[in-house]
């Protein structure tokens, strides 16, 4: 675990909003949908795709998975596809955490990052990015993100 000063980020491509209940069945089909569509999509600089997750409230959540960007804010001149959204990502502190092992273990390792923020008296936010998704779905690390409040 370490604590990262990240860029402001866009994540583009497909986004979905639903309870935690049902993100087990959305997420999945979400990503499959972003796969078809993913030509219309820059490429991603390193191959990986993205999935940047924020907490609504009530057990809410917005999800976006497809193309982080890094743009200088003078930069911004990527068209988004139709149907396609962007979330954007604020400049910030986040905590990082790299994921080696099953996809669906995921869950486990921003699991370690809240565990490793309580210990260092860190207060996170609501905003997640994972890094690392592959249109083959090979094992693959996971670069994981939580940001830090105040």
């Amino acid at each position: 675990m370490r604590l990262v000063h990240r860029p402001e980020t866009d994540v583009m491509g497909l986004q979905v909003v639903a309870g935690f209940d049902r993100l087990h069945v959305v997420v999945p089909e979400l990503w499959d949908a972003m796969f078809a569509r993913r030509d219309e999509l820059p490429a991603p600089p390193d191959g990986r795709y993205a999935e940047a997750s924020v907490q609504l409230g009530g057990g809410r959540y917005r999800e976006t998975v497809g193309v982080a960007l890094v743009h200088p804010p003078k930069t911004r001149s990527v068209a988004v596809p139709r149907g396609m959204s962007v979330a954007r990502l604020a400049t910030g502190l986040f905590v990082t955490h790299r994921h080696e092992g099953d996809v669906g273990d995921i869950a486990s390792g921003f699991q370690a990052i809240y565990d490793w923020a309580e210990g260092q008296d860190l207060e996170l936010g609501t905003l997640k990015l994972d890094i690392g998704y592959t249109t083959d779905c090979t094992a693959q690390a996971h670069d994981l993100f939580i940001n830090v409040l105040g």
